[in-house]
């Protein structure tokens, strides 16, 4: 959580433009308060007490007064006070009455979202292609959320401001995750507080750069780690020299796991073609990690199984005994267009 002063002077100047008078910065804290707010006056709104000095500022959270740490003409930056977690109304007097509202969090509070492919700067493949993710994210609601992910390249939350500010009313901004990458997976986590999930959309989509007049790339999924199983079936994998094709598996945490791959012709029953045990790389710890960046991770080609002629297409289960998604990428060996195989309609 924020607590540097010289950032919240840094977030009152470049916060972005709101639909209100006034713009709460960050939205969230800690239930047993401390944290440092910062208001940002905007759309003509100004802090009266700071520019004519004929009153005094206050501010209180649902009601209960809070310390008034910096009065500027364009900011007031206060001290939450303590407070059960839940939704509070903020409120503000700077010569006008000011109202927004603010979010005490814990962790379960936030829903985890996998964002499987995340290729910030571009990855050179096959056939000379050369791939990247592009990424946005946006708060339809008419206050300003905070999102949480990755942004400095470090396993401690926070090496620097541990979260996003997406503006009120659709503004668009790029979803630009930046973790530590102690897996070697391109998969991220990022957080979206659970009060806000029917009004903050995310698209990714993963592109090749040297065939881009050809396609706009191919849309990836967001999926929410309460909706991770611990089995997931995949239909219709293609099996066919054309395409190569990779399972990628991921675990709901950081932590390493082991899961289970079983491999059928689409239309058969019986024994597996294929049944593989095959571990999920994971950041070890003595202590658990509060909000990881970076899910556990696998990633399977399914060339070195031998199985074409056995089946045009396939489908795969994939188990473990810990929650986990999985996916298949297949990729057209001549254009280079990717199609993803992704589990559906089963949730828990």
């Amino acid at each position: 959580m924020i607590r540097n002063f010289a950032f919240i002077i840094f977030i009152a100047a470049t916060a972005f433009a709101a639909t209100g008078p006034i713009d709460v910065n960050p939205t969230f804290g800690a239930p047993a308060g401390g944290d440092l707010v910062g208001i940002n006056f905007q759309n003509g709104a100004k802090n009266e007490c700071a520019v004519t000095l004929a009153c005094t500022p206050s501010a209180t959270f649902d009601g209960v007064p809070t310390t008034i740490f910096r009065s500027l003409p364009d900011a007031l930056i206060v001290r939450s006070p303590a407070h059960a977690r839940g939704d509070v109304k903020l409120s503000i007097f700077v010569g006008a009455t000011y109202q927004a509202s603010f979010h005490y969090l814990a962790e379960e509070d936030w829903e985890r979202v996998l964002m499987p492919i995340n290729i910030r700067s571009e990855v050179p493949g096959a056939a000379g292609s050369r791939w990247v993710t592009n990424a946005q994210i946006a708060n339809t609601g008419d206050e300003a959320v905070d999102a949480k992910w990755g942004l400095c390249g470090s396993l401690i939350d926070p090496p620097c401001p541990p979260f996003v500010h997406l503006p009120a009313g659709g503004k668009t901004i790029p979803l630009l995750p930046d973790p530590a990458f102690a897996i070697n997976t391109p998969g991220v986590f990022i957080y979206v507080p659970k009060y806000a999930l029917s009004q903050v959309f995310a698209n990714a989509r993963v592109r090749d750069l040297s065939r881009q007049a050809e396609a706009a790339g191919t849309e990836l999924p967001f999926v929410r780690v309460d909706d991770f199983q611990t089995s997931a079936m995949l239909l219709g994998v293609p099996n066919d020299t054309r395409f190569r094709s990779t399972l990628r598996i991921y675990g709901a945490a950081s932590a390493p796991m082991r899961a289970r791959i079983r491999i059928w012709a689409l239309d058969a029953d019986g024994e597996p073609l294929i049944d593989v045990m095959r571990d999920l790389a994971g950041f070890v710890t003595l202590l658990p990690i509060s909000f990881p960046q970076e899910p556990a991770y696998a990633e399977i080609p399914l060339e070195p199984f031998g199985l074409l002629g056995r089946g045009s297409s396939l489908r795969i289960q994939v188990s473990a005994d810990q929650p986990l998604w999985a996916f298949v990428s297949t990729t057209n060996n001549a254009t280079q267009q990717v199609t993803l195989v992704t589990p559906q309609l089963s949730r828990k």
